[in-house]
């Protein structure tokens, strides 16, 4: 049984070291890491040349045009697959900018060996302060797509999938939407039911450098493209099993829409998203904040508030 992480990277060279040593340092030593730089400009191949000279066996760099998360993603997944042929294997997709808490890859292997039979699993993540980054409905769930619509699961969590999913071609992210990694779990969801565990295994890093951590159209097109993307091909279940959380989907698009320079069609998703949701006041806000905001100046106060502030919501070590 090996453990194949997926990293992709754009322009990370000043972290990505933090992730990769936080692999090798791990007491399992069933791992192998593929870093898949996503268009990078900076030096992360001279950084992480010593940990790839190091570890020759255990580790690979494959360089691409920039296309997003959901391409890198894929292109690690393909190595993976010409890589390995034991269905026992393991693809794991881990940021970056983050890593493993301290026997993470223990962790896991307990929990496969206790709930076997699964082929997709969530681990839980804290942050750098040790908070939980996620709400898990109970501390072990074998959630469906009814269930991950319905919020059994929310927040940053550390996906595992086996690599006998991916030979199917069925399974892969989204390439044509940008940061769309959505759909692809919501598939497996439906297909498969994915394992979500509370057991701690990725410590989530926010990134508040100045070009990532700050609201601009660039990105504000990314989430208008992604939240339409996810209410034009599972609107129909999420109005099935969660009419609240279609209406905040739709909240979302018209705050991105407006963001956009498209006020005009924010009003029609702004009053759409009213009609499922009328009690989701922080979305609310945000848009009708958004609607008059035309250079970002409130919603990047808000943010950089919002990070300033982050409270403990429970600290687990």
């Amino acid at each position: 049984m090996t453990f194949y992480f997926v990293i992709p990277s754009w322009n990370r060279s000043r972290v990505i070291m933090r992730t990769l040593n936080s692999i090798a340092s791990q007491k399992e030593k069933e791992w192998y890491a593929i870093i898949v730089d996503d268009g990078s400009t900076d030096d992360t191949r001279d950084v992480i040349k010593p940990f790839l000279d190091k570890h020759k066996n255990k580790a690979a760099y494959i360089k691409k045009e920039n296309g997003g998360i959901g391409s890198a993603r894929n292109k690690g997944i393909e190595f993976v697959l010409k890589k390995t042929k034991k269905d026992t294997d393991w693809v794991i997709f881990l940021d970056s900018d983050d890593s493993l808490i301290k026997n993470g890859l223990s962790v896991i292997k307990r929990t496969i060996k206790r709930y076997p039979s699964h082929k997709c699993y969530f681990f839980g993540a804290v942050s750098e302060e040790g908070i939980l980054t996620f709400y898990l409905k109970k501390p072990i769930i074998l959630i469906g797509l009814k269930e991950l619509l319905k919020n059994y699961l929310i927040g940053e969590t550390l996906p595992m999938v086996s690599v006998s999913v991916f030979r199917n071609n069925k399974y892969r992210f989204d390439e044509i939407v940008r940061y769309n990694v959505y759909s692809l779990f919501f598939e497996l969801a439906r297909d498969f039911g994915i394992m979500c565990t509370s057991n701690i295994a990725r410590i989530y890093y926010q990134d508040v450098s100045y070009t990532r951590s700050r609201i601009q159209e660039k990105n504000m097109r990314n989430v208008y493209n992604v939240t339409k993307s996810v209410i034009d091909n599972w609107g129909h279940e999420m109005l099935k099993y969660n009419r609240k959380r279609y209406g905040s989907d739709y909240l979302v698009l018209a705050r991105a829409s407006a963001l956009t320079h498209n006020r005009l069609e924010s009003i029609k998703y702004f009053l759409k998203g009213l009609l499922y949701n009328p009690l989701d006041f922080k979305r609310i806000g945000l848009y009708v904040i958004s609607f008059i905001d035309y250079k970002f100046k409130l919603n990047n106060f808000i943010l950089y508030r919002s990070n300033k502030n982050r409270k403990d919501v429970g600290k687990v070590y």
